[in-house]
């Protein structure tokens, strides 16, 4: 018995050496494999400095810049009023004035855009408290009696100019606007005139009253509208005798810069948001237009466009809406000459007072 126990006792002794050789022999063997291939450890190398980007500078506006820029956050309050109208530009055919009629001085009554009213009448009556006499000689006039204007012209210069009837058109529309392109149709343009020299003229300009409203018409919202030497930019003659309603912030700006309307239009919308007056092409008496007009005066208007050769029938020259007749109450007092009544027919009207 004793000797089977020693000899199990000695076989596991046995194997503990031998598994302890095997093991030493195994990390002997590691160790020399690692001397052969060590493992490659990165190289430190020193940091590179990364370049930060510098920012692109802010552009710097300058003061006439930050000007601009609040005159036309300003304007926008007042863009209504600044629809241009002239030789190159019609008066939209979804354009309606809110039209109403006043009595000026309980002598005469004007039609006119009811926003500009008030500024009208106290313009009117401080250019009276200072010792003018204006008189009112053209508000509002619809298409139609701007068409009545233009009709007669051309009659006129074939009848007593001896201008041929091809060049006639052309001819009257130099001193009559085309219907369409006038804007007394908008009912924010005024002819006002000293009742101590009547004539349109470029004298008018040397009188009080019109030298008074030149200087504080801005004051109201009112600019001179076609003043001297800007017939290239504005299409019409100098008329020291047509005010425009543009707003007060217009006006101010137009009179600060000695500017026409369609220079500060350009100004304010540079990237052509408004209409401007850069059209090679003049408007030209169109027949579609009048057509759409007619629709308009009778009702029956939609706002679809027909084709030329359709609207070209619709209306015929000689069966144009004619404008009601207008009541003899409305004649001014007999101290206003009778070539001024704004309520005279259109045969009446003063060449230069179709102007614009």
């Amino acid at each position: 018995m004793k000797k089977n126990v020693r000899v199990i006792l000695i076989s596991l002794a046995a194997a503990v050496l031998v598994l302890s050789v095997l093991g030493v022999t195994m990390i002997l063997a590691q160790r020399s494999e690692a001397a052969k291939d060590p493992i490659a450890t990165p190289e430190m190398t020193p940091d590179i400095p990364v370049a930060t980007p510098t920012p692109s500078p802010t552009p710097t506006l300058s003061p006439e810049e930050v000007a601009l820029q609040e005159l036309r956050e300003k304007q926008a309050t007042e863009a209504d009023f600044l629809l241009l109208v002239n030789p190159w530009n019609q008066v939209p055919l979804d354009y309606e004035p809110e039209v109403e009629s006043i009595w000026v001085d309980w002598q005469y009554d004007i039609e006119l855009d009811a926003r500009c009213e008030e500024a009208l009448m106290n313009m009117y009556h401080d250019c009276q408290t200072a010792g003018g006499q204006p008189f009112i000689t053209s508000a509002y006039r619809t298409y139609w009696t701007q068409y009545d204007l233009y009709e007669n012209k051309i009659i006129r210069c074939v009848e007593e100019d001896g201008v041929s009837e091809a060049d006639a058109p052309t001819v009257a529309a130099e001193s009559v606007a085309i219907p369409g392109t006038s804007e007394h149709e908008l009912g924010l343009a005024f002819d006002i005139i000293d009742l101590v020299y009547t004539e349109l003229d470029d004298a008018q300009m040397e009188t009080f009253t019109q030298q008074w409203l030149m200087e504080h018409c801005w004051e109201y919202g009112f600019i001179l509208r076609y003043p001297s030497g800007t017939s290239d930019i504005t299409g019409i003659i100098f008329e020291p005798w047509h005010y425009r309603y543009v707003g007060k912030i217009a006006a101010e700006a137009i009179h600060e810069r000695g500017i026409t309307l369609e220079e500060y239009l350009t100004l304010i919308y540079p990237d052509g948001e408004y209409n401007n007056a850069e059209n090679s092409k003049k408007v030209v008496l169109d027949d579609t237009y009048t057509a759409r007009k007619a629709e308009q005066w009778n009702g029956t208007y939609t706002g679809e466009k027909e084709s030329e050769d359709t609207a070209q029938d619709v209306v015929p020259e000689e069966t144009a809406p004619e404008e009601p007749a207008e009541s003899e109450e409305s004649l001014p007092s007999e101290d206003v000459p009778d070539d001024m009544n704004p309520t005279d027919s259109v045969e009446e009207l003063p060449d230069s007072a179709a102007e614009g």
